[in-house]
């Protein structure tokens, strides 16, 4: 199983920028929000920057209305996938032909009160999908189990899809996922005295 290690509520980005980057992390996962679709906001170019002199790959998570207008903010990172929120999404087939230009996966999220019945028709759009186990826009909250049904869903619609979960991930919540690709946590790890062994515990 992949890592990707998210600094949404870190007090020094930098210093947990540059911690991620020197661990055994997969990605680096990148939260934006407007204040808008959720209540946090937290676009800032700055902290956006910080990333440019990264080596690991990026995996950005976007909380915002209308995505397609922030994807000049990323034109200078190494960016591997861009998840979004589809309902936030006016054309969904032109997101992806923007995202694709950049050579950049596409990804849509499912919140906990969503149904996979509900976004199945963006499957076939989309590399992958994140399984939110919290709601969006804050760190720190707890694992709803009541999502992991959603895994088997998923596969039963379209087996090729790459399948993360983010949101309440720890060493103890990892055990509950199978069958998963990849998976976001945050506080978990930059929380620890020693990124590698909190992440190889999620591993």
């Amino acid at each position: 199983m992949k890592v990707a290690v998210s600094y949404l509520d870190s007090v020094n980005l930098k210093e947990t920028i540059k911690k991620i980057n020197n661990s055994i992390a997969d990605y680096i996962h990148l939260d934006l929000m407007d204040g808008k679709y959720v209540e946090s906001d937290n676009i800032n170019i700055e902290n956006i920057n910080l990333l440019k002199e990264t080596t690991k790959p990026i995996d950005i998570h976007l909380m915002v209305n209308d995505p397609l207008k922030y994807l000049d903010y990323f034109s200078n990172l190494n960016v591997d996938r861009i998840t979004v929120h589809p309902r936030t999404v006016t054309n969904f087939p032109l997101l992806r032909e923007k995202v694709n230009e950049r050579n950049i996966k596409l990804g849509i999220a499912i919140n906990p009160n969503e149904t996979v019945d509900e976004l199945k028709d963006y499957f076939s759009l989309v590399d992958s999908i994140l399984v939110m186990s919290v709601n969006p826009g804050k760190g720190g909250q707890t694992f709803i189990d009541d999502v992991l049904s959603k895994i088997a869903q998923i596969k039963t619609i379209n087996s090729k899809l790459i399948i993360g979960f983010d949101g309440g991930i720890n060493s103890e919540t990892v055990k509950k996922l199978h069958d998963v690709d990849y998976v976001v946590s945050g506080s978990y790890i930059y929380h620890s005295s020693d990124y590698n062994e909190a992440i190889k515990s999620l591993k």
